[in-house]
């Protein structure tokens, strides 16, 4: 079988050149190649590299023989070596040895005496392997030398080592002595030049590094700073190791840079550095958080102060309303101009001085809450009796709206702890809520409903029981975005439109809250409203100061037969006020009056019946319809008012074709001047500020009127129609310039009639007719013959003499109609007033 060196593959012979074969003792084969010694494995059929690397002299091989304790005995070109199988060692001889020659080939033998025969070119050596005596002495193995930059270093004061630097075991190396040597020497001279040596820098050297006779130095560059132990260790000549060898520990100190002194100042350094980024970020933050939080603060400040402001503004609406309806019937009756219905002003005067009453007690209750100055006064009281008095007290107000009012419960008796002065404010508060917001023939239900188990509980002892009282209405409901905030103090929405102050649902918060109870709402947008207050039942709850021992209360007892706030003793029928409902003349002005307020609105109409005919309407969308209806000679409004506001109403009515003629007289306690420009700008007439003078707005509302009767004679005298001359507003102008193209564009026709005119204007008859009324004087077919008669004067200036063809040509069928017409508008004949054109020129 052949074997053939495989360049990829290192089990296979190191070299294709055989010189020696040799099988020894123990049947291993030994091959001798010029790249070193073989020994081939049978069981692997592999072969085991031996080279100069692992002690042979000289890889060139001629011969191997073995001797009788299992050695090899190897020529090369470099002398005899011994190699130990079991061991792996090579002791090798030259010259120096007592050899004669190095020279040999590829002849040996060995005898039946033991010994052992190599050729050569110089003849053959024979020699006994077993009479060979061997240096078995283990050198001592010492540093001989330290040099720094290829310099030979003392021992000093200022060197790395005190002593020689063989009996030193440690040395210290600054950061830039990076360039060190180690000489070294093993203590056996019987063959010197033969020994050989190893040595190691832990933590840089990976394994045993080693040299000959001929190298016993070291050199290492560049050493990170840090501690690291030199290892030298050394054979004599026949191959005995020192083993243990000797060692060297080397300090290299870092630079002042990389102490640890300098690192615990770096420490110190960055610490005070990210301590300092971090206070000054802190602080920072701190001043950006209280920037915020004062922002905040600032916010929250403007927002209660605006809120506050606003809470003023709507109080003084309050407070001005009742004002007007006390302080203008006090007027009249001091001036001695009211001289019946003495009784019905005095209840109107009474009735809304309770209600002034009523909201400086609301004011006073919040403000004895907010300094804990309102104490609770609890007694045992029962509930169904004494709820079914307070809302039979709204049974007439019901009835009087035409709403259905009902009151509900499965119980016959519930015993409540409460204090009843304040509980009738709950209830009082909660059903005057609910009917201010109710439309007519919409529904009130107060319904009653005990509770067996309260979760969260209402009371400090834990789990209790207790009543649920619920108010509901229908009407417009709470939009979604207000629910939240509804019983916030002073709080009330931009966008909604219904008026009040702000307190009334606060103070019933505050009030079921003192009774340890709670309170929530619940509105789905027009359909229902609910108000549920839940009250524990017991006296657990309440402390022993909060409670009165007395009689069980009866619901007969001091339950006010009608809430002042909503007395109302006046009706309305048809939108008109019934007591003037006798003057309905037709010569006599209308008047719309548009105002929430019941009272106040009967109180106006009071002022205004005597010299017009008075129609009323509850609010501004009742009032912008009426207008449409009715098409008044004035309107006088009120401007904070549910669905539609004053200014929006104003707004509305000046930008419509059918109404902007129509003068508008603003009634607001917004007294500022600011809202007095605000209610101009919509287009306004007039604006007058709550209380107010009953004599003043007779005056303003006969002078708008009047004005509209000026204007309208002045059309009536004019020859050429302009309508910038007659028109208020710019809609009135539009309407007019409209009016007239379509007069003019059928000019000629004769059949052109009011009808026909009202259909291309696009307005119904009535309307059509009321609009040129309010405008003109005129009625339509009025209107149209008067410009007619305008262009046939026109054209009979023009010198044309045939008054036939002029009368035809501005649609009169008939020409005696047409003179007879032109007389009764000019004084004068056609005929008549072409003499009197021409003597004039």
């Amino acid at each position: 079988k052949q074997y053939k060196r495989e360049p990829n593959d290192h089990n296979s012979p190191n070299s294709n050149n055989i010189h020696s074969i040799c099988e020894d003792q123990a049947g291993n084969l030994w091959v001798g190649t010029d790249k070193g010694l073989n020994k081939f494995i049978i069981e692997t059929e592999t072969f085991k590299h031996y080279t100069e690397k692992d002690g042979l002299p000289s890889n060139l091989i001629f011969s191997i023989v073995d001797d009788e304790k299992g050695n090899l005995w190897i020529s090369t070109a470099k002398g005899i070596s011994q190699f130990d199988p079991k061991r792996e060692l090579f002791m090798n001889f030259d010259e120096r040895d007592g050899l004669p020659m190095i020279g040999f080939n590829d002849c040996c033998d060995k005898g039946q005496d033991g010994k052992i025969y190599f050729g050569g070119s110089n003849g053959y050596i024979a020699f006994r392997p077993d009479s060979l005596q061997y240096n078995n002495h283990i050198p001592p193995v010492v540093i001989t030398d330290l040099k720094i930059f290829n310099k030979s270093v003392l021992p000093g004061a200022k060197a790395p080592f005190n002593k020689s630097i063989t009996h030193s075991r440690e040395i210290a190396l600054k950061h830039d002595q990076d360039v060190f040597s180690f000489e070294f020497a093993a203590l056996d001279y019987t063959n010197p030049e033969k020994n050989q040596f190893a040595h190691m820098m832990e933590g840089v050297d990976p394994d045993w590094v080693y040299t000959d006779a001929s190298r016993r130095y070291v050199t290492y560059t560049r050493l990170e700073p840090g501690e690291y132990i030199f290892k030298v260790k050394a054979s004599n000549n026949d191959g005995f190791w020192n083993e243990a060898g000797t060692s060297l520990k080397i300090i290299i100190a870092p630079p002042w840079w990389a102490t640890r002194l300098a690192y615990l100042i770096y420490v110190l350094i960055i610490g005070s550095l990210v301590y300092g980024v971090w206070r000054f970020q802190s602080n920072r933050l701190k001043m950006h958080h209280q920037l915020e939080l004062e922002h905040i603060h600032t916010a929250k400040l403007e927002e209660l102060d605006h809120m506050k402001s606003k809470f003023f503004a709507n109080i003084s609406h309050e407070f001005r309303t009742p004002l007007t309806l006390i302080l203008g019937p006090l007027e009249q009756m001091i001036s001695g101009k009211l001289k019946k219905n003495v009784q019905n002003q005095y209840k109107v005067m009474r009735r809304n001085a309770n209600h002034l009453l009523q909201l400086i007690n609301q004011l006073l209750d919040l403000s004895k809450i907010e300094e804990g100055k309102l104490t609770l006064h609890a007694q045992k009281t029962e509930l169904i009796s004494f709820l079914k008095g307070l809302v039979q007290a709204f049974e007439s107000l019901a009835a009087r709206r035409h709403m259905t009012l009902k009151f509900e419960t499965d119980e016959d008796s519930v015993e409540l702890y409460v204090d009843r002065n304040k509980f009738e404010k709950i209830i009082n508060n909660l059903l005057s809520n609910a009917f201010k917001f109710t439309p007519e023939d919409g529904e009130v239900e107060v319904k009653v409903s005990p509770i067996p188990l309260l979760i969260p509980p209402l009371s400090k002892g834990g789990r209790t029981g207790g009543v649920g009282i619920l108010v509901s209405n229908t009407g417009p409901g709470i939009p979604a975005k207000h629910v939240d905030k509804i019983f916030d103090r002073f709080y009330q929405a931009a966008d909604w439109e219904h008026e009040g102050t702000g307190i009334g649902l606060t103070l019933t918060k505050e009030l079921v809250e003192l009774h340890h109870g709670k309170i929530q709402v619940e509105s789905i947008p027009g359909k229902k409203t609910t108000f549920s207050v839940f009250l524990p039942l017991g006296k657990d709850h309440l402390e022993s100061d909060q409670i009165l021992e007395s009689e069980r209360v009866r619901m007969h007892r001091d339950v006010p037969k009608v809430m002042p706030a909503l007395e109302n003793e006046t009706t309305v029928v048809n939108g008109q006020s019934t007591e003037a409902s006798s003057k309905t003349t037709k010569k006599l002005p209308h008047i719309l009056i548009v105002e929430d307020n019941i009272d106040l609105r009967r109180y106006l109409a009071d002022i205004l019946k005597n010299d017009s005919k008075v129609i009323e309407a509850v609010d501004g969308d009742d009032g912008f319809n009426k207008s449409i209806q009715i098409v008044p000679d004035l309107i006088i409004s009120d401007v904070m008012m549910p669905k539609i506001n004053g200014f929006e109403l104003c707004k509305k009515l000046k930008t419509d074709e059918r109404t902007s003629h129509i003068p508008v007289i603003l009634m607001t306690a917004r007294a500022a001047k600011e809202d007095k420009l605000e209610g101009l700008e919509t287009g306004a007439d007039d604006y007058i500020a709550k209380p107010f003078e009953a004599d003043e707005l007779l005056v303003r509302a006969k002078n708008l009127i009047e004005q509209r009767r000026l204007l309208r004679k002045r059309f009536s005298s004019m020859k050429g129609l302009k309508p910038e001359d007659i028109a208020v507003t710019s809609a009135d102008e539009r309407f007019l310039k409209r009016a007239l193209e379509i007069v003019e564009k059928n000019l000629s026709n004769a059949d052109f009639s009011s009808e026909k005119f009202s259909r291309e204007i696009a307005l119904s008859r009535v309307q059509l007719h009321r609009k040129l009324q309010a405008l003109t004087d005129q009625s339509a077919s009025e209107f149209v013959r008067t410009i007619r008669l305008n262009r046939a004067a026109q054209l009979l200036e023009q010198k044309m003499d045939n008054v036939s063809q002029i009368a035809y040509e501005v649609g009169f069928s008939n020409p005696s109609h047409f003179a007879t017409s032109f007389r009764k508008q000019f004084g004068l004949s056609p005929r008549e007033y072409i003499k009197e054109q021409s003597s004039g020129s």
